[in-house]
């Protein structure tokens, strides 16, 4: 679960400017860093986002996607917890 929480923390930091991006784009900054993953896990990554934390993202058709608002996941995580 740990490497999870990593990969929803750098999905987060990355999204919180708002901007729309892709999975594509979305995946390339994420392997800048030691630890790679695999697109099917960004994708299950923000479903989980989505139905466990309730992080609304949208999803715009041929754009990408983005946060609807600026996600304090600390909070979102304690509020799956309790």
């Amino acid at each position: 679960m740990s490497n999870k929480l990593k990969r929803i923390y750098k999905i987060c930091n990355i999204m919180n400017d708002l901007n729309i991006i892709t999975i594509k784009q979305l995946h390339k900054k994420m392997n800048t860093d030691e630890y790679p993953c695999c697109k099917s896990s960004i994708e299950k990554d923000l479903f989980f986002m989505k139905m466990e934390l309730d992080i609304e993202y949208e999803t715009l058709h041929n754009r990408g996607i983005r946060f609807t608002e600026k996600i304090d996941l600390i909070e979102r995580i304690k509020a799956w917890i309790i």
